[in-house]
């Protein structure tokens, strides 16, 4: 298992760092600065916060495994809380689920703020309405923000 775990870190970490910056949830974040000087920097944070995220994702199940055991952890994507509940008090192993809970709830709300974006401005005012006004704009993004928040949770519950 040696050169073959090499050239699919490096593989898979290279697709991430360059895939990573594409994504319309973090496009969006770019076209939100105001000053275009500032890209060079934000691009600069956004690859050194991939790197740093990813690697210390990849540390965290290889510990979780190295510690636990392959047969100690029923379900892998759990590995993060089974170490903190394992290995830290549990004031600190609450902030550490908190701190993932708070990631994966912000990725998911700009997600979905990019996908009623593109269904009312590119597809509604685009090609049914061209002159909507922004009152119905803004109704149509209010139902479908919660229409894509409450098929997430059904999905999320089957």
């Amino acid at each position: 298992m040696g050169w073959e775990l090499w050239v699919s870190l490096i593989i898979g970490n290279l697709a991430w760092a360059l895939g990573y910056p594409g994504q319309p949830h973090i496009v969006v974040r770019y076209m939100a600065i105001k000053k275009p000087e500032e890209l060079r920097k934000a691009a600069l944070i956004s690859v050194v916060w991939v790197v740093l995220a990813l690697w210390g994702a990849m540390c965290v199940g290889l510990i979780g495994v190295g510690i636990l055991g392959p047969a100690g952890l029923s379900d892998p994507e759990t590995v993060l809380v089974v170490l903190a509940q394992e290995f830290f008090p549990g004031w600190l192993a609450g902030i550490a689920i908190s701190a993932m809970a708070a990631a994966i709830m912000s990725t998911v709300d700009s997600q979905i703020l990019v996908l009623t974006s593109a269904a009312v401005e590119d597809f509604y005012r685009r090609l049914i309405n061209r002159a909507a006004p922004d009152s119905l704009a803004l109704i149509l993004s209010r139902t479908i923000t919660l229409a894509i928040g409450v098929l997430a949770i059904i999905v999320t519950w089957n």
